[in-house]
């Protein structure tokens, strides 16, 4: 059960704006930036359906230093807007910060901005955009060339003419003894032998066309024989490192192997890698018929994974963002960023292999470093809730084969026992006191309130811990704004707080005296907060039961029906209360004549 406090109706619209992160270029989509955002820290996502775009039409040739362009950041409903610049200066547009970072805090769709190019030398300028509010925030970038400088004069292709050629006339086939660039018939005479694979070097090839078969991912510079030198490049190498083990590749990995494996004891899930310095080969399987995936995060939210299922002949592999536990969370990115992906199914295990960009606008990590991974596998071809074992943590180092399975301790079942406890069971239960006992044990004045303060105390320190297991169980803040379980959560736990406080300030009666006014204010609003953390609770058990994926429907089935049973025993409370009252009276009055007491009835029981 998914108990979340922290509601976004609560909250400022615009806490989350883009002007709270700070002025940079180099971020990605899936990167979760907080620093001077604070609480309001946001996974980056990208923009796939016109959430936020950049119009660079007027730079669509490049830039030329010193000269003034027009750029526009839009976005399809009215957010937060910020612009960014790696270089040159923003003269007009939004609000600006620095001369490179523009914000625009007011609520808009589209935002203008004139922008003065850099000098001359500067190279690739990259703009960002960041547009968005608490409900999400969502990343554009762009990049934009210096524009060419040309000359009256084009210069010869080197490799293949002398510098001096004239570029207006036409070519002639020199003489063999005037050039010594002339392009041999007959095959070259090779004096020296290259560092290629000599088991695969051939001497008699055309080194212009030359292409060791040995290696998949290389291929012979197609240079003049004559007037260059070829460096043959070297075969694809694997890089053994401390642990034995081939993880790293010096080259491509197109046809390589993975040389490094982690296997998990969930479904016996296993992977196996090979990576370079921008990509990453994965081979995973479980033991499953359906879909098996693997993501990069410490949870579910805020993570990005790839997830892939085969049936028959066909396969479905692809790249997802993943913002809650639900299965409406993940969202599908697509499969162009992923290359060489394959699915087989066999013997009741699903294999899946993938070739990914270290960095893609989903999510980014680096090659070095232990990285925190969770995987996941289950019986349908399609998306689906898993349970919980199918689901496991690790920490990989994908470069030194180093790697650790993550004992997960299960947050979400210990934040549903105390909160059912808390909610569910010892609220109904403290507030059946002054319902059940106060008017019908006036032998023993006082033990109901007793037992109700103990009760509720008891309650509130499970609520306090309940409320801390929530933050483990959504590490992003975002999550725990979006729905009605959180949202309802924040106001039990807000008066909660207030009819504890209350309690313990309560205005006193005196003995004999009438009720004061604060006193009849009081105890009614005391009454009324207290049936609303009864009821509310108990219906916010059923709605974070309900939110929980991996819950069991048989216990979403059995709190409706502890919830039903709560509210008809605090009814017909109320019912025997009056009865219990109009014939505690005349006992009251025995016992008062016995003792020579003359009290009413309103002061038959102590008042506290």
């Amino acid at each position: 059960m998914l108990f979340t406090f922290l509601a976004v109706s609560y909250l400022p619209q615009g806490l989350a704006r883009p002007s709270y992160f700070g002025c940079s270029t180099s971020r990605t989509a899936g990167s979760f930036v907080t620093g001077s955002m604070g609480a309001s820290a946001q996974t980056l996502q990208a923009s796939t359906s016109g959430e936020c775009s950049l119009g660079l039409s007027s730079l669509s040739g490049g830039y030329t230093a010193g000269q003034s362009y027009t750029l526009t950041l839009s976005s399809n409903a009215p957010r937060g807007l910020k612009t960014q610049v790696s270089s040159g200066v923003f003269t007009a547009g939004g609000s600006p910060y620095s001369g490179t970072c523009h914000n625009d805090n007011s609520i808009t769709s589209s935002q203008t901005y004139t922008w003065t190019a850099p000098a001359a030398g500067t190279g690739t300028v990259t703009f960002q955009g960041i547009c968005g509010r608490s409900s999400g925030i969502y990343l554009a970038s762009s990049t934009v060339s210096e524009a060419a400088i040309t000359t009256s004069s084009p210069t010869a292709n080197p490799m293949t003419s002398s510098p001096t050629t004239n570029p207006t006339s036409s070519p002639v086939a020199p003489s063999q003894s005037s050039s010594p660039t002339k392009t041999p018939t007959a095959a070259p005479v090779v004096t020296s032998r290259p560092t290629a694979n000599p088991a695969t070097w051939n001497p008699t090839a055309n080194p212009a066309t030359w292409s060791p078969s040995a290696n998949p991912v290389t291929s012979w510079p197609t240079a003049n024989p004559v007037t260059s030198s070829p460096t043959v490049q070297p075969p694809t190498s694997m890089s053994p490192t401390a642990s034995n083990r081939a993880c790293v590749v010096s080259g491509g990995l197109s046809g390589v192997k993975p040389g490094c494996k982690f296997e998990g004891s969930s479904n016996n899930f296993g992977v196996e890698w090979a990576i370079n310095s921008t990509h990453i080969f994965v081979k995973a399987s479980a033991s499953t018929t359906g879909y098996v995936g693997m993501g990069w995060g410490k949870s579910m939210p805020g993570s990005f994974a790839v997830l892939g299922w085969c049936v028959g002949s066909t396969r479905n592999i692809q790249e997802y963002s993943i913002s809650s536990r639900s299965v409406a969370g993940v969202s599908a990115q697509g499969w162009s960023r992923l290359s060489k992906i394959s699915c087989t199914e066999a013997d009741g295990k699903t294999t899946i292999e993938f070739l990914r960009p270290l960095s893609t606008p989903t999510g980014t990590f680096d090659l070095s470093g232990s990285h925190d991974i969770i995987y996941a596998s289950h019986d349908t071809d399609s998306l689906a809730a898993h349970s919980s074992s199918e689901y496991g943590k690790a920490k990989i180092n994908f470069e030194s084969g180093e790697s650790e399975e993550v004992e997960e301790i299960d947050y979400i079942t210990s934040h549903s026992a105390v909160m059912w406890i808390a909610f569910s069971f010892l609220m109904p239960l403290g507030v059946a006191a002054p319902i059940f006992f106060r008017d019908c044990f006036p032998s023993v004045p006082g033990c109901w309130f007793k037992f109700h303060m103990g009760v509720q105390f008891l309650a509130a320190a499970f609520m306090i811990v309940g409320f801390v297991l929530a933050f483990y169980v959504t590490q992003n803040d975002d999550e725990r704004f979006e729905d009605p379980h959180g949202q309802l959560g924040l106001s039990l736990i807000i008066f909660a707080s207030l009819q504890m406080l209350a309690g313990i300030l309560r205005p006193h009666k005196e003995e004999g005296s009438e009720q004061s006014t604060i006193r009849t204010v009081w105890k009614g609003f005391h009454q009324i907060v207290g049936a609303f953390l009864v009821i509310g609770g108990l219906i916010n058990c059923s709605l974070g039961l309900q939110a929980n994926d991996q819950a069991e429907d048989i216990w979403k089935s059995l709190q409706w029906v502890w919830t039903a049973i709560v509210l008809i025993l605090g009814i017909g409370g109320l019912i025997y209360m009056k009865g219990c009252r109009e014939s505690s009276e005349p006992k009251a009055h025995k016992l008062a004549m016995k003792s020579g007491t003359n009290i009413n009835r309103k002061h038959e029981t102590p008042r506290v």
